[in-house]
């Protein structure tokens, strides 16, 4: 974990338009949603196991270094040597350097595994624990959307899916739960001081889950506050191709996140809307409709067509 890692429709194929034309107009169906990140996930059915990277940097395209696991007394931990360059920063901080194709830790060479070894590891890691929840802190924004990045590399990701029930972001859990206890910092070596009264050397992947998993009992979160900040790759995934709307203020934030819970995402919504231009998205979309004041529904819709009008 890094210093600053905290800081970082089936009834609609069959309508008809209003002038008794099939509403599809080139033959084909409208994409269905993806499914809901809401969806019920019966949390005390799954184990949880905490996870944690080491990384290159702190941008989107960094590499990560160290993958590292915690269920129980059970701990996974490989490191890869990364295929871009390790920011000064980062490495003043984990204390890794790559010198001659080789990794470093603190100046000590360590083993590694190659990139689609090491995923292919931690795939047989999670096997054997029957679909558990991933935990970790600032996941969502940080660790989560590099590892799906990796996972997608390497055409892993539906297996992954099929082993893995959800996320849980614990920096988005702590806030909730200790919102009136006058913490002002939630980082993952704060709470640790703050909560257990110790201490434990940070930035180390290993050493970070297993803390977390103290920390993480000391919370002791109830089923409902655990299954409300729950999401899935899927849901991810979603968010993610939506950030060019959001970047080009189509749509707020918050919508982005309606959006993605609710399963849809850019390539569906840009396929409805070619498909039917006139009509496409406005159905796909109806499920929206619950969510947003009818005028806002439908000015939402417009800026998105009109997106997708000039969008090459």
């Amino acid at each position: 974990m890094m210093e600053n890692k905290e800081n970082i429709g089936d009834s609609l194929n069959s309508k008809e338009s209003d002038k008794g034309t099939p509403l599809l107009e080139c033959g084909g169906c409208l994409p269905s949603p993806g499914p809901a990140a809401d969806q019920h996930i019966p949390v005390e059915d799954h184990s949880i196991v905490f996870f944690d990277l080491e990384t290159t940097g702190l941008d989107n395209c960094c590499c990560f270094i160290q993958l590292s696991a915690a269920y129980m007394e059970k701990t996974f931990n490989v490191y890869m040597v990364p295929r871009t360059p390790i920011v000064k920063g980062a490495s003043a901080v984990t204390g890794f350097t790559v010198r001659r194709h080789k990794l470093y830790l603190h100046r000590r060479p360590v083993q590694t595994k190659t990139h689609r070894d090491c995923l292919v590891s931690f795939l047989a890691f999670l096997r054997a624990l029957d679909r558990p929840l991933l935990a970790g802190h600032n996941i969502k924004r940080f660790d989560c959307p590099i590892l799906a990045r990796v996972l997608e590399e390497f055409q892993l990701n539906e297996e992954f899916k099929l082993l893995v029930s959800g996320f849980l972001d614990t920096l988005i859990l702590s806030k909730d739960l200790l919102q009136n206890t006058g913490i002002k910092s939630f980082k993952q070596e704060n709470l640790v001081k703050e909560l257990l009264k110790k201490s434990y050397p940070a930035h180390n992947a290993l050493e970070d889950v297993k803390a977390l998993q103290d920390l993480y009992s000391a919370l002791r979160p109830t089923p409902a506050q655990i299954t409300s900040h729950l999401f899935t790759l899927d849901h991810m995934e979603s968010h993610t191709s939506l950030q060019p709307l959001v970047e080009g203020k189509v749509i707020s934030k918050t919508t982005a996140q309606k959006l993605a819970r609710l399963g849809f995402n850019f390539e569906k919504m840009k396929r409805s809307h070619l498909q039917n231009p006139s009509e496409g998205l406005r159905q796909f979309l109806e499920p929206l409709k619950e969510e947003l004041k009818n005028s806002m529904f439908t000015k939402t819709v417009d800026k998105i067509c009109d997106f997708f009008k000039i969008e090459p």
